[in-house]
């Protein structure tokens, strides 16, 4: 038992450390609120974007342990699995 509550407090721990990052080159400048996110399995995320200029693209480092999509200036992050990733 000890076991998983290490786990979920590591896997907390992770995602704390999310770094979202736009790696589109197309996009010139873009602001995000919050920089940063902490989810557990199967929870979900927003983060505001805006003062876009140019085009956005997402891609998920390591789609294995989140997901992405984009729709009306928000950026909805989904936890699939324990660990950490970039956007």
């Amino acid at each position: 038992m000890a076991y998983k509550g290490a786990a979920r407090r590591l896997f907390f721990i992770l995602l704390a450390l999310l770094i979202l990052t736009l790696l589109s080159c197309v996009v010139q400048a873009a602001s995000l609120s919050p920089s940063t996110l902490s989810l557990l399995p199967g929870t979900t995320g927003v983060i505001n974007v805006s003062n876009i200029k140019g085009t956005l693209s997402l891609r998920i480092e390591k789609p294995e342990i989140a997901s992405a999509t984009y729709a009306n200036a928000r950026i909805s992050v989904s936890a699939k699995t324990a660990g950490e990733t970039k956007l």
